[in-house]
């Protein structure tokens, strides 16, 4: 077999004006997407996603044609070399971020290639797991208003779901007004996962007003299952200052990439419980070098999820094969790029997703995907 072409393919799905979402640093006018396609001369096509490029696509298709003449006329049943001649041989511009993460969808493409012709789901071909089921959570909490913030919580919780991850208001004492309203909303046997969104996004926090709102949150800490990402990513020692004063579970960095930047956030004791998404931090390989760190440190995996039916999958195959890993974030937002991607046989329950059993990531794309969802630049999760 012989990769014959690979090929970015860059995709919007626009809300009408009146649903576009508010979040803590601006608007979420479309839900945009970076995939990357990878093709072969038996005609089997893989697909991967560059999560980071949620709000830089752009730049993907430039990223990809300068890895395409490393990847042409290579055989991808040898994808773990090929993935380390990517890093090795382009080590001085993408050791990490975004071309960091096209490696990355490059390789998770090669692996759904590689499983579709095994005739096996993914996750089998990762290691496999007796059960064909993971573990999820609901996650929301993006709305104008508060009260419509609640009710996206209420509705997760009666659709099932045990844990319900929303985002923080900007302001971060209002926050605890908030999740007493969710809590109230959700009932006494759903925990609530707060995330500070970086603390908060594009206008963070002072520590010491991450800390306050966390002490403020003990009041409610069997309840509450996690504090996330209480201070921007680069605040390794902040995170750690958190950590040390609140007694509810740190968690973090989805925006961190590779191994070394996640043994980083390990060392320094940021958190509790470890965030990746094999779409961003580079891939299936790369991922269980950093779940393997983490494990060897009794850190725990909760994978994140932000993006197309291709990041969903991606990442439940991932945890199916990981037995570090004990949760997946499953967004409910409205979005077609992520459902209309997902074969019917992916079923969730609220508390677990079972995985598909088709070859390969088991997406099931739509076939006129690139007509329905133009890309469409200047959109995205806009920051005011």
């Amino acid at each position: 077999m012989e990769i014959t072409d690979i090929e970015a393919v860059l995709l919007s799905y626009v809300y009408p004006e009146d649903e576009q979402l508010e979040w803590s640093a601006g608007t979420i006018e479309s839900w945009d997407a970076s995939l990357v396609r990878v093709e072969t001369d038996t005609g089997l096509v893989g697909w991967g996603e560059a999560g980071h490029a949620l709000t830089g696509s752009e730049a993907v298709p430039g990223i990809v044609d300068a890895f395409r003449s490393q990847v042409v006329g290579r055989n991808p049943e040898n994808v773990l070399g090929l993935r380390e001649e990517l890093y090795n041989q382009n080590l001085f511009w993408a050791r990490g971020a975004l071309p960091l993460g096209v490696i990355g969808a490059i390789e998770i493409a090669i692996y759904d290639v590689l499983s579709q012709d095994a005739g096996l789901p993914l996750y089998k071909l990762l290691g496999g797991r007796s059960e064909e089921r993971v573990r999820v959570y609901g996650s929301a909490g993006i709305a104008a208003t508060l009260e419509e913030r609640v009710e996206q919580a209420r509705s997760i919780a009666e659709d099932g779901f045990d844990i319900v991850k929303v985002r923080a208001l900007g302001d971060p004492m209002a926050n605890v007004d908030y999740v007493e309203a969710l809590l109230d909303a959700v009932g006494p046997d759903v925990q609530v996962a707060f995330d500070a969104v970086q603390g908060s996004a594009g206008s963070p926090w002072p520590v010491k007003d991450s800390i306050r709102l966390g002490r403020a949150l003990e009041e409610h800490a069997d309840q509450i299952y996690w504090y996330e990402e209480p201070c921007r990513a680069e605040n390794l020692d902040g995170f750690a200052r958190v950590r040390d004063a609140v007694d509810i579970p740190v968690t973090g960095i989805e925006s961190r990439t590779g191994r070394h930047e996640f043994r980083d956030v390990v060392d320094t004791g940021a958190v509790d419980v470890l965030q990746p998404d094999v779409t961003i931090a580079g891939g299936f390989a790369e991922t269980a070098k950093i779940s393997g760190y983490a494990a060897a440190h009794d850190i725990p995996l909760a994978m994140h999820v932000w993006g197309t039916g291709v990041s969903l999958l991606a990442n439940c195959h991932f945890a199916a094969a990981d037995t570090n890993t004990d949760v997946v974030e499953y967004c409910q937002l409205p979005n077609p790029l992520r459902e209309e991607m997902l074969p019917d046989s992916f079923n969730c329950d609220g508390q677990y997703v079972t995985l598909p059993e088709e070859p390969g990531l088991g997406l099931d794309m739509p076939a006129d995907l690139n007509e329905r969802f133009e890309y469409v630049p200047g959109k995205g999760h806009v920051f005011d």
